[in-house]
């Protein structure tokens, strides 16, 4: 109700390494404020989900890099905050590009917490066969922001082990296999 869709722009991911089209996919879109006052600029919301799997590291970076130059290219005048489901712990070389971007790329969890870090899972699920169970508990859901023209208000807390239960994700407390990231952002 506070703001206004100025712009949908649909993007393929490409492999930046070999220039070809993949299956994955961002949106961006562009908001201005409803207010009327004319002196608020605009901003653009990013998201999007890279390829995943194990094996697929080179990828992942190469969809991140992709994304990240498009946006450069034609948002860098933007406000931006960048939400996704990247497939990659902080320690993938995806990870890397968006925290040294070109375009002075903020971590929103990191920038909050006490301990400057990422928060200890977005994921936590159990996978495989009764007789060969997995336990999956990875942080690879992000929420990337510009400092210029963003200032981060707060964050959605994750629930503990004890809230998600012993059968993990998805749950009826929790219906998805990631947990949602919420952010409040002043432009």
């Amino acid at each position: 109700s506070r703001l206004e869709l100025i712009q949908q722009d649909p993007v393929v991911l490409k492999n930046i390494k070999s220039g070809h089209f993949t299956n994955q996919v961002s949106m961006v879109c562009s908001f201005k404020p409803k207010d009327g006052s004319g002196n608020q600029k605009s901003f653009a919301v990013a998201t999007t989900h890279l390829k995943a799997k194990d094996g697929w590291e080179e990828l992942r970076e190469n969809q991140g890099r992709y994304l990240l130059s498009y946006l450069k290219e034609n948002y860098n005048n933007h406000p931006l905050i960048i939400c996704g489901d990247l497939n990659a712990d902080y320690a993938e070389p995806v990870y890397n590009a968006f925290d040294n971007s070109d375009l002075n790329l903020k971590s929103a969890y990191c920038s909050m917490t006490s301990d400057g870090k990422e928060p200890p899972y977005t994921t936590w699920k159990i996978r495989g066969k009764a007789d060969k169970k997995t336990n999956v508990c990875r942080t690879i859901d992000y929420i990337w922001y510009t400092k210029q023209g963003l200032i981060l208000k707060s964050l959605r807390n994750f629930p503990t082990d004890e809230q998600i239960g012993e059968k993990r994700l998805p749950c009826f407390s929790y219906p998805s296999d990631h947990l949602s990231l919420t952010a409040d952002f002043a432009v």
